[in-house]
């Protein structure tokens, strides 16, 4: 099951809560995160990012970061979206609910 995760350093601890209970899952081999970075430059993009045990959007693809918050409809972060194998939208923001599928 992929998701994706748009945050930042100033989202609180949304991301590192969910960085440890991914690297704890026993179905993270079958689970995919990407961090998507809304974070205001690339030092604390690499500060925060540091922090994370799973993938990242490169922080300079901004026109990547933009368009999939246009696509996955993501109004504030954090944010966390469920998506299916095909990369479509199964769920919108289950942000505080990984514990179902990790």
């Amino acid at each position: 099951m992929p998701a994706l995760t748009p945050s930042s350093s100033t989202s609180g601890p949304h991301t590192s809560e969910l960085a440890n209970a991914y690297a704890e899952s026993a179905k993270k081999d079958k689970t995919a995160i990407v961090f998507v970075s809304s974070d205001r430059d690339q030092a604390a993009f690499d500060e925060y990012y540091g922090t994370m045990s799973f993938f990242a959007m490169p922080f300079e693809n901004r026109d990547g970061k933009n368009a999939i918050s246009t696509k996955y409809g993501v109004q504030g972060i954090p944010t966390l979206v469920q998506l299916d194998g095909a990369g479509e939208l199964k769920e919108g923001n289950v942000r505080g609910r990984h514990g179902e599928f990790l």
